[in-house]
């Protein structure tokens, strides 16, 4: 939270614009992905329950690559994540995993994708201080956390079966036996895919209507 540009009293959302920060990008020495031919996507934070379970994102990983076949889908994160990672990437073809960079060279990664995917942590917000497109699921707690300093971040969440009030009694046990906040389990894979479309449908990262936050109850 250092990094971002405001100090807020405790329930106000972060508007405004990212502070002017140089941030060092280290190209990985084996990274073959031209430039804005790949999807970057950062799943995990702190713990599991802020993202979508693995087979949900198996599923979008599998759509997008057939409907968009020329992006790769790196898959980054920290090494106790790889398990979660390597089952979101099971048996699909041009879906990558790394989690064996540092933060210089996942801020070239991500600065050099045509997308970034990721759920409201960390490395969403690096993703937001290089104003990457980007296309976030988040959930209710926390207000703070939401990137709307990026003005080239799509922002999704389902606030139907939770509040901001009770965040932490927001929760939904997967298939899988894990955890989920329902404010981001409740979200349609059609929404995350229609926005990743939206997002792929120009080249730059300044989208017509796809910057914003987008509460699914409300459209539902």
């Amino acid at each position: 939270r250092r990094l971002l540009p405001y100090a807020l009293p405790e329930g106000r959302e972060s508007m405004g614009r990212p502070p002017h920060l140089r941030i060092r990008k280290d190209k990985p020495k084996d990274f073959p992905f031209e430039k804005e031919k790949y999807i970057v996507a950062h799943l995990f934070g702190v713990s599991i329950p802020h993202t979508l379970p693995p087979h949900r994102w198996s599923t979008l990983f599998a759509r997008i690559r057939k409907e968009y076949s020329a992006y790769k889908i790196i898959l980054t994160g920290a090494p106790p994540q790889r398990q979660f990672a390597e089952e979101v990437a099971a048996g699909q073809e041009g879906v990558l995993i790394r989690t064996d960079l540092s933060m210089h060279e996942l801020a070239y990664v991500i600065d050099t994708a045509a997308l970034y995917i990721g759920i409201d942590t960390g490395v969403t917000h690096l993703a937001g201080l290089l104003q990457q497109k980007s296309l976030v699921i988040r959930h209710c707690a926390d207000p703070t956390w939401i990137p709307t300093y990026n003005p080239h971040a799509r922002v999704l969440l389902n606030s139907t079966h939770c509040s901001p009030a009770d965040p932490m009694l927001c929760a939904v046990v997967g298939e899988e036996g894990r955890e989920y906040r329902r404010s981001t389990y409740d979200i349609s894979d059609t929404l995350i895919f229609d926005s990743v479309a939206l997002a792929l449908s120009q080249p730059q990262r300044a989208v017509p209507s796809f910057a914003g936050l987008i509460d699914e109850k409300t459209i539902s």
